[in-house]
């Protein structure tokens, strides 16, 4: 099997840290607007998802960094990300759902955690 150049790590990994770091500027944006107004944010990324800061940076961002560092080892540390947010997120989920309720519980039938809904039901 031929090993990528390190060109093509350079700009894979760039890119992704491009896309990464806009994902969660867009969400921080968007979530920063509602923590001002004291209200659940549902739009922009917020509808796809319910956690896309921590999605940028599992998915984006740090496999991004990783390719640019050219080390395979960095590029498991997205896969004990993940698994850390699956231990720590209900924490979040429970003040959510204290502070909005009804609301939090619609948002949170309809959207995932960090991997977008593809096919509606």
């Amino acid at each position: 099997i031929a090993q990528p150049d390190g060109m093509s790590l350079v700009i894979v990994g760039s890119l992704l840290i491009v896309a990464g770091a806009s994902l969660y500027l867009a969400a921080a944006r968007d979530l920063r607007k509602g923590l001002i107004e004291g209200r659940l944010v549902t739009t922009g990324l917020y509808s796809l998802l319910r956690h896309p800061l921590y999605a940028s940076n599992i998915f984006f961002v740090v496999p991004g960094i990783a390719l640019l560092c050219k080390s395979w080892l960095l590029l498991c540390v997205p896969l004990f990300m993940y698994v850390a947010f699956r231990l720590f997120i209900p924490a979040e989920d429970r003040e959510l759902r204290k502070r909005f309720g009804q609301s939090f519980e619609e948002y949170h039938s309809k959207t995932n955690a960090v991997f977008p809904k593809v096919w509606p039901k």
